[in-house]
């Protein structure tokens, strides 16, 4: 079987995962799945083949000759090596495509986390992007990044400052009330698509130790686990949400347990 390189971001947010985002996870995870043997890179938007992260590269092939493979390809070429979703029916397929939309909605919430909220961005965003880059041009392109951000968050849900407006208007302490009872009125639009997802996803698997096999995991596992994982250790509404789903923590602890406990590239 080949060895592959999965080239992830070139800093880290949170101190116990490697790359930055859930799609990162979710394409470790899913190597480690297929029992694809990987070496994990350290990598930038620039050495891509469609300018993101993660990317697959064969280290037996030239990369001209085909041997890369950003986005969704990522897990079509897994699939090839590992044969995961040859677990899922067809029904099953169209399902699982259902549910990717909703982990999108994580996905735009972890990225509401890290790029809007001022203390994650203080604390750990800004200080690990710049770090790429000496300064003062860490901090120019991290203020930059911070901006593209928001403006794509702006696009798809309106102002991503709604809940710092309502604190600021004097009703912190109602806020953090509400939020400590679980009342999302006064949480981002972002955050509130990502909880109505996550209450989809745990209904969906029930206590199933899978969401489509009783046995063995399937990619849509794995992208469930990337995404709900690295969303459950951001400090943000998303982490209690999780918490509150006994059987999700079950899924995303047991998932860790088998398949990176002996790993020490992915979660450290």
């Amino acid at each position: 079987m080949a060895s592959f390189e999965l080239y992830v971001e070139a800093y880290d947010v949170l101190p116990d995962l490697a790359g930055s985002s859930g799609d990162s996870l979710a394409a470790m995870a899913g190597l480690r799945m297929a029992k694809v043997p990987f070496k994990l890179e350290r990598g930038n938007v620039d050495m891509s083949p469609d300018g993101t992260l993660p990317f697959l590269r064969d280290g037996s092939r030239d990369a001209k000759a085909g041997g890369l493979w950003s986005g969704s390809a990522v897990y079509v070429q897994i699939a090839n090596v590992g044969s995961l979703s040859d677990r899922l029916s067809e029904a099953d397929r169209v399902e699982a495509a259902a549910y990717d939309a909703l982990l999108r909605k994580v996905t735009f919430a972890c990225a509401h986390a890290l790029w809007v909220d001022e203390e994650n961005y203080r604390r750990q965003t800004f200080p690990a992007h710049c770090k790429l880059n000496a300064w003062p041009l860490g901090t120019m392109l991290t203020n930059l990044r911070r901006r593209e951000v928001t403006k794509q968050l702006h696009l798809l849900y309106g102002s991503t400052r709604q809940a710092e407006r309502k604190r600021n208007a004097g009703v912190a302490a109602e806020a953090a009330a509400a939020a400590a009872a679980g009342v999302e009125a006064f949480l981002d639009p972002a955050y509130k698509e990502a909880l109505s997802a996550i209450r989809a996803l745990s209904e969906r698997l029930g206590d199933k130790p899978f969401f489509f096999s009783k046995k063995d995991p399937t990619l849509f596992d794995a992208r469930v686990f990337g995404h709900l994982f690295f969303a459950w250790k951001l400090n943000s509404p998303m982490r209690n949400a999780i918490g509150k789903h006994h059987n999700l923590v079950q899924y995303l602890s047991s998932i860790e347990a088998a398949y990176f406990k002996d790993y020490t590239g992915a979660l450290r």
